[in-house]
């Protein structure tokens, strides 16, 4: 049996984008689905979704881009580029690198 070591979770999802805020909604029942707006849904069969939603004053747990990457790169990516660029920089720490997985004894296959 391999071991592996589990250096960190992230999440980026309809419910928030702290693992913390996001269980405790999943274990009080919270959804994340929403009713989207009229001028989003004219014309298509669906009416809701699980949207990530915006950091605001209001949501501190909402998804800001300018935790993801800094502005100048911001103009260069999609949304959905941001999200997943925000899940992986919660999982690999630019300070400490693979140094989590170094310590653990673990090797990378080549």
């Amino acid at each position: 049996m391999k071991r592996i070591v589990v250096t960190g979770m992230g999440v980026v999802s309809p419910l928030g984008c702290n693992v913390e805020h996001v269980w405790s909604r999943l274990l009080s029942g919270q959804s994340g689905i929403i009713e989207l707006p009229q001028a989003i849904v004219d014309g298509i069969a669906a009416k809701v979704a699980g949207v990530v939603p915006d950091y605001s004053p209001q949501n501190p747990e909402g998804f800001d881009p300018n935790r993801a990457t800094e502005p100048k790169e911001q103009r260069k990516m999609d949304r959905f580029i941001l999200l997943l660029w925000k899940r992986r920089s919660r999982r690999w720490n630019k300070r400490t690198g693979d140094q989590g997985v170094m310590m653990s004894g673990f090797e990378r296959p080549q």
